[in-house]
């Protein structure tokens, strides 16, 4: 499988390494605390789902960081080669 198509403009990639990093871990924190403090349905089945959605976009934003430093660096090798 091909992923070197997948490149990411510096602002988007610095933006969704921010999202993905800080902001979709504490709002699943936060989500399954207060659902569950205040016993409302379905919030293990939330919190996985922002918690997918983080690791999707953690995924793309590995295979984006591969590839810049791949065409930095032609000697790079990695889980993606």
């Amino acid at each position: 499988m091909k992923f070197n198509k997948i490149k990411l403009k510096n602002e988007i990639y610095n933006f969704l390494k921010w999202f993905s990093i800080l902001f979709i871990p504490a709002s699943a924190w936060l989500v399954g605390t207060i659902f569950d403090t205040w016993h409302i349905q379905h919030a293990d089945e939330i919190v996985r789902t922002i918690n997918a959605i983080g690791t999707f976009l953690g995924i793309l934003l590995g295979i984006s960081n591969y590839n810049y430093y791949k065409e930095v660096d032609k000697n790079v090798k990695g889980v993606w080669c």
